[in-house]
């Protein structure tokens, strides 16, 4: 059911939990309401130097968000944006019939950590930008 690299993702949780230092959050989803995908962040000077996700237990959810976390990590934030559902399912190897929204959930969650922090660096208050980060 799930490739070498999917369960490579699923017993590496190096990237998983909340990071103690982000000034972006996004999320897709809602923690107890079913399949959701949160992102977490730290972007110095316009590259992504640290990033981490939290999801349901879902191992194909897991899978999308511990890909898109290494993705991230070292790039420019910005060409982030350039990400596809497309994208991200290649990425991940293809994902089991039935789980194509989480590739969709992974660019809603990356969307609105970028989104935020691009808000955050306008504004240029607080440490962390986010709406509701629980983290």
């Amino acid at each position: 059911m799930f490739s070498d690299l999917a369960k490579s993702s699923l017993s590496n949780v190096d990237l998983s939990g909340p990071l103690e230092k982000s000034n972006a959050y996004g999320s897709s989803g809602s923690p107890g309401g079913g399949p959701y995908l949160e992102l977490w962040m730290l972007i110095d000077s316009g590259l992504v130097k640290n990033v981490s996700y939290r999801s349901n237990g879902c191992p194909a959810m897991m899978h999308t968000g511990a890909t898109l976390a290494r993705i991230a990590m070292g790039r420019e934030a910005e060409n982030l944006r350039s990400l596809t559902v497309e994208d991200v399912d290649r990425l991940v190897g293809g994902l089991p019939e039935g789980k194509g929204y989480c590739a969709d959930m992974a660019i809603g969650a990356l969307t609105m950590a970028l989104d935020a922090h691009h808000r955050a660096d306008d504004v240029k208050g607080g440490s962390i930008a986010h709406g509701g980060n629980p983290g």
